[in-house]
């Protein structure tokens, strides 16, 4: 992921959706959760955001191993610990 300018480090524990017709892949780096985005399930992904989608240190918890759920209605739910 070029182009993730906002992290340098540790980027682990990935995990990836299908929604709205892209690709979200949901990934830690520097203590953070990003998101990057593509149309195609192998790539190219650009960040989607240009920042963390979940800061370090939100929620009281260590922000890592993002899981992404999608219930049989079509709701996403994005989990972590």
């Amino acid at each position: 992921l070029d182009s993730v300018r906002w992290a340098k480090k540790w980027a682990w524990a990935a995990d990836c959706a299908y929604i709205n017709g892209r690709y979200v892949f949901y990934f830690t780096a520097e203590d953070a959760i990003g998101a990057a985005v593509s149309h195609r399930p192998e790539g190219p992904f650009r960040d989607a955001l240009g920042k963390p989608l979940i800061d370090r240190g939100a929620y009281g918890t260590r922000v890592m191993d993002p899981a992404v759920l999608q219930d049989s209605g079509g709701v996403n739910y994005l989990y972590f610990g």
